[in-house]
């Protein structure tokens, strides 16, 4: 590979994977791109809807997280905690986390729909 520690070529080759339908394939390469950067937003998202989608809540959420504090204002951050959260039947957590997601997006249908 011409550039090995890129995170963000990494997370680049992750999306591709991930629109292909290879979930192994794009779950490592985020995993790469977490290893060279702990706090890239991006494979911290892309690692963590993984997760959620195959109901590993508890390593959403951990991922989810990390990302809140490197992004404290990202809507789709809390969103996705608030899903996670009410998976796990943490509702005032998942009220609490939609409400902050409402609060920075407020035109974004599907965060109301949650």
């Amino acid at each position: 590979m011409i550039v090995p520690d890129n995170a963000e070529l990494f997370t680049a080759i992750g999306a591709v994977y991930l629109k292909v339908g290879h979930i192994d394939g794009a779950l490592e390469n985020f995993n790469i791109a977490m290893n060279h950067d702990s706090s890239f937003n991006n494979a911290l998202l892309g690692a963590a809807s993984i997760y959620q989608d195959k109901y590993e809540f508890e390593s959403a959420l951990i991922k989810y997280k990390l990302a809140s504090t490197t992004n404290p204002n990202s809507p789709l951050v809390w969103n996705n905690l608030g899903l996670c959260f009410f998976a796990k039947q943490k509702y005032v957590a998942a009220v609490t986390c939609l409400k902050r997601a409402i609060y920075l997006d407020p035109f974004e249908w599907i965060i109301s729909y949650n």
